[in-house]
């Protein structure tokens, strides 16, 4: 993580408002290059990561070098349904901010955040492109409460 960035924006979209951070000098320095846009993978409401900070549950940092042993494996799948790890291709609500980047997933923080990320990214001279997967749904059917259909 960015040491750059305040710790309650780790992570987050308010993360792109802090201009001194690695990542804003990295920015800049890509838009004084000649990149014209940046491309967002989903950040519309996604069903797969818990957005209150309080019901997440991350494994523990691991020797890289055992990735592939037994033990990471299973700490790993032990908190897979609570852990904070994913692209974000399982849509609950499109269009809508995803709660967990939101310094506040319970209130309009969202939104607000998001724009600033937006304008923060748009200050630079960066445009901003959206990957959005329609066909990707955490769950479907009549009967199923995370179902986009």
């Amino acid at each position: 993580s960015d040491p750059k960035v305040s710790q309650p924006f780790r992570g987050k979209y308010l993360a792109f408002a802090e201009e001194n951070s690695l990542g804003n000098q990295h920015l800049r320095r890509l838009a004084e290059s000649g990149i014209s846009h940046v491309q967002l993978l989903p950040t519309y409401d996604f069903g797969s990561v818990p957005e209150n900070l309080a019901d997440r549950v991350d494994p523990p940092a691991m020797d890289p070098q055992a990735a592939d042993a037994e033990e990471p494996q299973e700490a790993i799948a032990e908190v897979a349904d609570r852990d904070s790890f994913n692209w974000g291709y399982d849509p609950v609500l499109y269009n809508v901010p995803e709660g967990s980047y939101a310094s506040n997933p319970n209130n309009g923080s969202r939104i607000k955040e998001f724009r600033e990320m937006i304008s923060a990214l748009h200050k630079k001279k960066l445009g901003v492109v959206m990957d959005v997967v329609f066909n990707h749904t955490l769950g479907s059917g009549p009967e199923n409460p995370k179902s986009v259909l």
